[in-house]
């Protein structure tokens, strides 16, 4: 295994940390706001979502120095360069909340960008599953279909076409798993 190779399954769970944890400070906050606990485990969650998710681009920017150097070369670096700088922003505008003059402002601007960030952390991932190709969009191929009945007279295998119909054949990839079926 290569250093790419560790580098690339290290950023992987780094972000999926930091989606998970996003996530976790997003229900508890719009479902627990009654509860005490609420805002200190929000806080610490948004946090760790921030941290985590910089961790991973920094190394994501570094794995792109080692293979290409080519940075901001795709739709996934771009969406990360994006979603990075709303993982250091959301947190920084829920900080301020407390000092802001117009608190309610604030507040919906802190919680506008979690959702947002929330959706573009989503986004990247599955950009990042499908530029290496673990992910793949269903493709469809068309054709005709075509039932037969088979006879079979002295050992031998007689063919008979019975019926042609059109279909579409949707495959869906995941890693080295290929999903397959057909449609009319």
């Amino acid at each position: 295994m290569t250093s790419y190779d560790i580098l690339w399954r290290i950023h992987a769970v780094l972000m999926s940390i930091s989606f998970t944890a996003l996530l976790s400070g997003i229900v508890i906050s719009r479902f627990y706001f009654i509860k005490k606990w609420r805002y200190k485990t929000h806080r610490k969650l948004g946090i760790t979502a921030g941290i985590t998710g910089v961790a991973g681009l920094l190394l994501a920017f570094t794995m792109v120095q080692i293979s290409s150097g080519a940075h901001l070369s795709s739709p996934h670096t771009i969406l990360g360069a994006v979603t990075g700088l709303l993982l250091i922003l959301t947190p920084l505008a829920g900080h301020q909340i407390r000092k802001a003059r117009k608190k309610k402002q604030m507040k919906l601007s802190h919680r506008t960008m979690g959702y947002v960030t929330l959706i573009l952390v989503a986004l990247t991932i599955i950009s990042g599953l499908l530029f290496t190709g673990i992910l793949r969009l269903p493709s469809r191929k068309t054709g005709t279909m075509v039932s037969t009945e088979t006879a079979v007279s002295s050992g031998q295998v007689d063919q008979k076409v019975v019926s042609s119909s059109y279909f579409s054949e949707i495959q869906v990839q995941v890693g080295k798993i290929l999903f397959s079926w057909k449609e009319n």
